[in-house]
């Protein structure tokens, strides 16, 4: 017999540089889901503000520690955390970014048993300067590491959601098209991928974004998930 869940899922970015003193206002536009992705949450006065809207959030490192930048918030009423770690995403050089790290975890939807792991990270620019070739390798890092970290998901047989600013318009998750079922809903360069392994069927419900005084649009939609 066939299960689903339906809950709601979301991706922010919070914008720290410049550093801005309406991030709450940002915090706001996700609430009333049930997991989400935060982006630039490195200075520690942001990783305070999302802690104290976010009871439930994992993967903001040290409050001093810049490096760790995008935590994942759930609303425990509907999720438990069984696993969650940090990862490095690639090295900061050359003034163009920090060193940065994804946050991955596995959750189970209380309702109805399902679990699904999910994967947050934020993109490094590139751009056509003078380091375009320092930034272009910093990207396909990047690629090559999410896609590691989303194959040893799915090889689980757990679905995957991945939210990021990927600061890129381009489908990092095309070649898995062959095996697996890749669910894109996007505003620019911020996405929410949908990723469904043998057994597992996604559906995307409805998708908006919601304007904020960071420099990103909150992402949301409501899915389900449906176990067959």
């Amino acid at each position: 017999m066939a299960t689903s869940a339906t809950f709601r899922v979301g991706t922010c970015n919070l914008r720290s540089l410049p550093l801005h003193w309406r991030v709450m206002l940002v915090i706001m536009s996700t609430m009333g889901l049930h997991l989400v992705g935060f982006q630039e949450c490195d200075p520690p006065r942001y990783k305070l503000r999302v802690r104290k809207k976010w009871p439930g959030t994992i993967g903001l490192g040290p409050i001093k520690d810049n490096t760790y930048s995008t935590p994942i918030s759930y609303a425990r009423k509907r999720f438990h955390v069984l696993s969650w770690h940090n990862f490095k995403l690639y090295d900061g050089e050359s003034g163009i970014s920090l060193t940065r790290r994804l946050t991955q975890a596995v959750f189970e939807e209380l309702k109805s048993g399902l679990q699904v792991g999910m994967i947050n990270l934020h993109g490094p620019v590139v751009k056509n300067d003078s380091k375009h070739l320092i930034r272009l390798a910093m990207r396909n890092t990047s690629k090559s590491t999410v896609l590691n970290h989303v194959t040893a998901l799915l090889s689980q047989g757990l679905p995957v959601i991945v939210t990021a600013d990927f600061n890129d318009t381009a489908n990092w998750f095309g070649g898995l098209d062959d095996r697996y079922k890749v669910t894109r809903i996007r505003h620019g360069i911020d996405q929410i991928i949908l990723i469904a392994p043998s057994g597992y069927k996604w559906e995307v419900l409805s998708e908006n974004d919601v304007d904020t005084p960071s420099d990103h649009n909150t992402l949301r939609s409501r899915v389900r998930l449906t176990r067959l």
